[in-house]
């Protein structure tokens, strides 16, 4: 089915009309005439004016007025529908877009949340129950876990871990009170520091 620009256009060409002539007879500016043509009826300034313009064309190349109206209407009806139906799909694109961002956004607020965490976060050492009380001849053992890539210190002595992070380490004590203190060092640079007190006897 032809739209309404098609019919004017081919009624105009088959009586061999020009467009300075329909401009002459109809007093539109041609410039309109094409917009009329080509139906681009966003060219006009309201529906009322576009309906006159069409009437009078219609007019000119033989065509009943009523009728002109009437696919007029018929074909604007058409773009507004495709314009609502291209404004839902540009919507649901520019919702899905802006989902997209505040995950991205997410995202990255996540990661520098961790990393501000991971910098801040002090090493945990685990310490297993020892003995406060020893006699010299026998040796103070002191073991327990801290995480991977930390590094030990027990009284400025480095102490070693196994892949898994444990530790153990015998000392042998003179005899009074001594205090043990155990430094852990992660990889931030944050440190974690406890203190053991030995009662030893002889």
């Amino acid at each position: 089915m032809k739209l309404l620009h098609e019919i004017l256009r081919d009624m105009r060409t088959e009586q061999n009309i020009t467009l300075d002539q329909l401009r002459t007879t109809t007093k539109i500016s041609r410039s309109q005439l094409t917009a009329v043509e080509n139906g681009d009826w966003n060219v006009f300034q309201s529906q009322g004016y576009v309906s006159g313009v069409v009437s009078r064309y219609a007019q000119a190349v033989g065509m009943n007025q009523e009728k002109a109206l009437s696919l007029l209407r018929r074909d604007m009806e058409k773009k507004t529908s495709a314009f609502i139906r291209v404004s839902a799909y540009r919507e649901r694109s520019m919702w899905s877009v802006s989902l997209a961002i505040l995950f991205a956004i997410g995202l990255v607020a996540a990661f520098f949340i961790f990393q501000f965490s991971s910098i801040m976060k002090r090493p945990t050492i685990t310490i297993n129950a020892t003995s406060s009380h020893i006699r010299t001849s026998e040796p103070y053992i002191i073991s327990g876990n801290t995480e991977q890539g930390v590094l030990l210190y027990l009284n400025g002595e480095r102490v070693y871990q196994n892949k898994n992070g444990d530790f153990n380490q015998e000392l042998f004590l003179k005899k009074g009170t001594q205090m043990l203190e155990l430094k852990a060092i992660g990889t931030n640079g944050r440190e974690t520091m406890k203190t053991l007190t030995v009662e030893v006897k002889e």
